[in-house]
């Protein structure tokens, strides 16, 4: 049996370090946006002035999902807005969920915020395709209203690092050059190579 913790104090973010990393080792569609470290140092940042509420999954008490929240006035107004912990300087932001456990911790995340008090508009921005909680079907819902915003930038990196220096214009390539001499003379040994090479 799942349970479900809300947390609202900031020191939550501290208690869960352990936790939250080992989840998102656990969370395969998990990115950047979703680690401890980011969410901590944005909630630093942009978090005075805003309420937290971190819901928690726990299967047999073990985090099994979290989904990073916070409660805000909206734009002035009294409306009291809900959203992602990283809204408004990160991409793909989500819930996170153990391999197997995505539709279990988004179902259960999104009833608990329907029947869930002090707040008047859940705003989940910056979801990507595919995304846990987009993905969720539950049914019941309150009204909701899906808005395509600006997407995320990307770029297909080629395989090597050499591919990559090749595609680049002459005056960039001759400034990298330049820049990878000046590293092998302040750091010698330093090597510069994608993610996954040998």
């Amino acid at each position: 049996m799942r349970e479900i913790r809300e947390e609202r104090d900031a020191g939550a973010f501290q208690a869960l370090r352990e936790e939250w990393q080992a989840l998102v080792e656990r969370a395969p569609r998990a990115t950047l946006y979703q680690t401890w470290e980011w969410n901590e140092a944005w909630w630093r940042a942009f978090g005075r002035g805003k309420q937290l509420r971190l819901l928690q999954i726990r299967d047999a008490g073990t985090l099994a999902g979290l989904v990073p929240l916070y409660v805000s006035r909206h734009l002035g107004t009294p409306l009291r807005r809900l959203a992602l912990v990283g809204t408004g300087a990160s991409d793909y932001l989500d819930a996170i969920a153990a391999d197997g456990c995505e539709a279990a911790v988004a179902c259960q995340a999104l009833a608990h915020l329907e029947r869930a008090r002090g707040f008047d508009l859940a705003d989940l921005q910056q979801l990507r395709p595919g995304s846990v909680l987009l993905s969720a079907s539950h049914e019941g819902a309150c009204h909701r209203q899906l808005i395509a915003q600006e997407p995320c930038p990307g770029i297909a990196l080629p395989d090597t690092w050499d591919a990559f220096v090749a595609r680049l214009g002459k005056k960039l390539r001759s400034n990298l050059g330049y820049h990878e001499r000046l590293l092998e003379r302040t750091f010698p040994g330093a090597r510069i190579a994608l993610a996954g090479e040998a």
